[in-house]
């Protein structure tokens, strides 16, 4: 596992892996990279690659700021810290796509609220697992022209 701390810049499809910065050779690999607990340079990564605010990415994976001063003095994340940003980053690639990676308007989308979430934003709802699944099941619709 590999993680610069810099953006990449690409012009194919976004994936999580490359919103947190890393190079991985396997599935497997990432796994035990969410065990093991990622660097919190990947939360700083992620925020940079997707235009959203560390400290908003920080709070929907449970890092209040004190939490995330001791994190960053620590160097990485606990597992199930790192396996909910995995999760989340699974998701704005799903919003990068759909946009065409056009960061503005998918940071934009992510934090404006949806009627369709219940009127919360898909950050918000990317709390959780199932909210991010949520997330997901709109995206797919909108991909598939289906607005409401």
């Amino acid at each position: 596992m590999k993680n610069s701390g810099t953006p990449i810049q690409h012009t194919d499809r976004w994936s999580a892996e490359r919103l947190l910065g890393l190079e991985l050779q396997s599935a497997n690999d990432l796994v035990a990279s969410i065990i093991r607990g990622l660097p919190v340079e990947c939360l700083e990564t992620c925020a940079t690659n997707s235009g959203l605010a560390v400290d908003a990415l920080a709070s929907v994976v449970g890092l209040h700021p004190a939490k995330l001063g001791r994190r960053i003095a620590k160097g990485r994340l606990t597992s199930a810290e790192s396996d909910h940003l995995v999760s989340l980053a699974n998701t704005i690639a799903c919003v990068m796509n759909l946009f065409s990676g056009e960061k503005v308007t998918a940071a934009k989308w992510f934090i404006t609220p949806s009627p369709t979430l219940g009127n919360i934003t898909p950050l918000q709802m990317t709390r959780t697992h199932a909210g991010c699944r949520a997330v997901e099941t709109v995206l797919g619709r909108l991909e598939h022209g289906v607005f409401n």
